[in-house]
């Protein structure tokens, strides 16, 4: 899956590190030149807010692992969430990576390794108490053969099973040794090279199943040279520790004793992510358009008989560009907007695109803005969401937003708000506020952008009620779709899918 869609489709066998957009391999190198310094067992935490890119960077970071001789088991924890113990599924992924090297090889003289590592997880994961639970349902049967002798069996029983249970272990961990041998090519003198386990999705896991995948790994799996990479936003899982083990618990005092590492995903640049959004929720493909068709409407945007012509040829792939354009320059200018944040708002606009007359979008630009307000000031966005221009320019004020040159400036709001009077006609209004120019050229770009659209527009709405009617719709979608938005499938919508999701 890439970061923002389908990982298992892509391999990054041939160039882990192509098409790279948000330039992560420095981060990747540098953790593969850690794991290779390492010896004994580690568990390295790899943190990044949701949506920053965690499980495409780690399967490109995985096949530069292979590609340094470092072998990798990948596994998806959220698929083995149904399990009771992540220990039967973690070690079937492990034998199965075995099994698939055994198939490949041409020395079929190569002795089989000791029992396979799920006949020992299996073993493991049956926990002791279930026998004392299983007599303590039955209480008759201590009266029926006397208590001495209930004692007597019973601890025999805890005994055997306790005995049965240390083998296991024991078994287990000589099968890890085995698998780490014969997958990094060990001979008998040669040191011990890294295998390396990368847990993805773990915080998507029931809050139970999440800490025991952590507990399993520092039980289980301490043995020399088994590197563990686990993906984690750096809350979800704070907060599982404290649903597991009570409030009163500190989730990230209680995680340390779990990580040796942490390595903070550096986040990416707005303009990178807002590219990616606009692959991931397929608006290239929907409005047949590419990213190098976007580099030409910006550079169009200054000129109105070219920009007349690009929204002429595709309307919709202006409006898509424009608006994550936007979306860009809000983000870098508000720290505090999350990428979670940005991506519900592309969602909400992207449903919009889709499902509104191109040329009733009359400023891509303002309604990014308005739409965003929610998770910039939402004591504002009511206020907003009636048509309150007035509303936006001061909020955009507040954020400082620039004057000039950027995708989104205050006077793309201003001049919208001086043509959406009752009563006002917008073209008059707009070819005066070109022709009396300014200094800084925004209102001039700003109007010259609005009255090109206005140029091939069919039909006319008031500003006011096409920004209450656009937030309806957009607040309709986000509804409906936020619980659809995930780090493991941020998929592109088609109409036909907006139209099952609002039956």
């Amino acid at each position: 899956m890439s970061f923002l869609g389908r990982l298992n489709e892509h391999s990054f066998t041939d160039d882990p590190w192509a098409d790279d957009d948000l330039k992560r391999e420095p981060s990747g190198v540098l953790l593969r030149k850690l794991i290779h310094s390492l010896e004994r067992s580690y568990v390295i935490a790899v943190k990044g807010d949701w949506g920053s890119g965690k499980t495409t960077f780690l399967r490109r970071l995985a096949a530069d692992l292979e590609k340094h001789s470092t072998p990798v088991v990948f596994v998806d924890a959220w698929r083995s969430d149904y399990s009771d113990d992540p220990l039967v599924p973690f070690a079937i992924e492990i034998d199965a990576r075995v099994e698939e090297k055994r198939r490949k090889r041409t020395d079929h003289s190569l002795p089989d390794l000791v029992p396979s590592l799920a006949e020992s997880a299996v073993k493991l994961s049956i926990p002791l108490v279930t026998l004392a639970a299983a007599v303590a349902a039955t209480p008759a049967s201590a009266a029926a053969i006397g208590a001495a002798t209930f004692v007597s069996k019973f601890g025999g029983m805890l005994l055997k099973r306790q005995k049965e249970r240390a083998a296991a272990l024991t078994t287990f961990h000589e099968g890890l040794s085995n698998a780490r041998a014969f997958l990094t090519d060990q001979g008998r003198n040669r040191k011990p090279k890294q295998l390396v386990i990368i847990i993805d999705e773990l915080d998507r896991c029931r809050p139970n199943y999440a800490i025991s995948v952590l507990e399993r790994i520092k039980h289980y799996f301490d043995v020399p040279n088994i590197v563990f990479l686990i993906a984690t936003d750096g809350g979800n899982l704070p907060a599982a520790v404290q649903t597991v083990y009570g409030t009163g618990t500190e989730g990230h005092r209680y995680l340390r004793k779990f990580f040796d590492f942490e390595y903070e995903l550096p986040a990416p640049n707005p303009k990178d992510f807002s590219n990616i959004l606009l692959q991931q929720f397929e608006v290239l493909h929907y409005f047949k358009f590419t990213l190098d068709d976007a580099e030409r409407i910006r550079d169009s945007a200054t000129y109105e008989d070219s920009y007349l012509q690009e929204l002429s040829q595709n309307f919709g792939a202006v409006n898509a560009v424009e608006c994550i354009d936007a979306l860009a320059e809000i983000a870098r200018l508000s720290p505090s907007l999350s990428l979670r944040d940005q991506a519900q708002i592309f969602n909400s606009i992207n449903c919009y695109l889709r499902t509104t007359p191109p040329d009733l979008c009359y400023s891509p630009q303002v309604l990014t803005f308005a739409e965003a307000t929610r998770f910039l000031d939402s004591s504002m966005y009511p206020l907003v969401k009636r048509g309150s221009f007035g509303t936006l320019q001061n909020l955009a004020e507040k954020l400082g937003m620039p004057l000039v040159n950027a995708p989104m400036t205050t006077a793309d709001i201003k001049v919208f708000n001086q043509v959406s009077g009752p009563g006002v006609d917008i073209k008059n209004n707009l070819s005066h506020i070109i022709r009396s120019g300014d200094r800084s050229q925004a209102p001039v770009l700003s109007a010259q952008r609005m009255r090109a659209r206005l140029s091939i527009t069919a039909g006319y709405v008031h500003p006011a009620k096409w920004l209450k009617d656009a937030l309806w719709l957009t607040g309709s979608f986000q509804q409906t779709l936020g619980d659809v938005i995930n780090e493991a499938e941020l998929n592109g919508l088609t109409s036909e899918d907006l139209k099952n999701l609002n039956r």
